[in-house]
């Protein structure tokens, strides 16, 4: 069963339902980007913007959360998107947790193999994920067979579209386990999965295929890592570990961390993309999503939040 998150387009009057699979929303430059919403996720992150409709068991009783929608329903919402205009920025993909289980994954890529015209969103799909289940199945399982559909997935989308790029970005929880317990409220030895996803993804040797990273709920440019700086005026909001050192800190890098880091980077390099450092999404208190974080982090990890000027 696939549970989705439905929307409405960003400049929707409020008072219009939530009643679109496929939705435009404000990220990047006119005209936006179009987005896919899944419901339901593995981990229980105490920052999730999304909360009401990723939380398990909770998300099932959100008016939003629909089980009952075809690939074809989908397309449909695709197909009644504006067009006669720049292209939008891309497809995101996004949760909830879009590639939960297999199910997830199969209603995904056999949506995308349905639709035409992927020109309109410039050919480039951003996948959202934190990676859990697509790292206990090549890396915990070592599935032969999962890691062989998968394969034949994105094959089969290159056939069908071969301009398509695939961004799976994996959202990391913690430079180490005891920060993913934190963030996540969910199992430390996850974090096996959610650190080592990227390089079982690289290993695959997809063209249209590209693993890439971010560091979830730290702050927002990554100031505490090696080379930055703080500004006077800068107001960061971050979480703390118990030992009062703000999450991502390299002074508590695990091996694994240090070690995905710097594959990252050199990735990075190789493919000629300026990245000095690994990018961070964090709080950002002028935006709806943000400020949802905010008040879910004040109530389930707030003896851990700290602002800092």
């Amino acid at each position: 069963m696939v549970y989705l998150a439905l929307q409405r387009h960003y400049n929707a009057p409020k008072n219009q339902p939530h009643n679109k699979t496929i939705a435009i929303q404000k990220c990047g430059n006119y005209p936006y980007e179009i987005s896919l919403r899944f419901a339901g996720c593995q981990l229980k992150c105490g920052a999730c913007y999304s909360a009401s409709y990723s939380w398990h068991p909770c998300f099932i009783n959100s008016n939003r959360v629909v089980n009952n929608k075809t690939i074809n329903d989908l397309v449909n919402d695709y197909n009644a998107l504006p067009t006669g205009q720049p292209p939008y920025n891309w497809m995101r993909i996004v949760g909830g947790e879009p590639l939960k289980n297999q199910n997830y994954v199969d209603f995904l890529f056999n949506f995308l193999k349905s639709i035409q015209n992927t020109h309109i969103f410039n050919n480039k799909v951003i996948i959202q994920t934190n990676g859990i289940y697509l790292g206990q199945e090549l890396l915990g399982n070592q599935n032969t067979n999962f890691s062989n559909i998968l394969k034949q997935h994105l094959n089969d989308l290159k056939k069908i579209h071969p301009q398509l790029q695939i961004v799976i970005e994996i959202s990391i929880k913690g430079s180490n386990a005891n920060e993913f317990q934190l963030i996540s409220q969910s199992n430390p030895n996850l974090f096996q999965y959610n650190i080592g996803v990227y390089n079982a993804l690289k290993n695959l040797n997809i063209s249209n295929l590209r693993p890439t990273v971010v560091a979830g709920f730290g702050i927002n440019e990554s100031l505490l890592l090696p080379g930055s700086r703080v500004s006077k005026n800068t107001r960061i909001l971050t979480i703390l570990n118990s030992n009062r050192t703000p999450i991502f800190h390299n002074s508590g890098w695990s091996p694994d961390f240090k070690n995905l880091y710097n594959d990252f980077l050199q990735d990075c390099k190789n493919r000629n993309i300026n990245f000095q450092k690994m990018p961070m999404h964090g709080f950002d208190p002028n935006s709806g999503w943000g400020r949802n974080a905010i008040v879910n982090a004040k109530k389930y990890i707030i003896k851990y939040i700290i602002i800092i000027f």
